[in-house]
């Protein structure tokens, strides 16, 4: 079983393929999910006594 999983790492994230115009399978994945930004974090009413003086 081993052997199979070290495989399919191979196959997926080495092996380029000739369907994906030399990309490999997680190249072709991974490029088409969004971006995703994250909002500067805020203090809140939980931990606001770290933010005051």
């Amino acid at each position: 079983m081993r052997q199979i999983g070290k495989y399919l790492a191979f196959y997926n994230a080495q092996r380029p393929h000739l369907v994906h115009t030399g990309r490999t399978p997680d190249q072709v994945y991974f490029s088409s999910l969004p971006v995703v930004s994250t909002p500067p974090a805020t203090p809140d009413a939980s931990n606001s006594a770290l933010y005051r003086r």
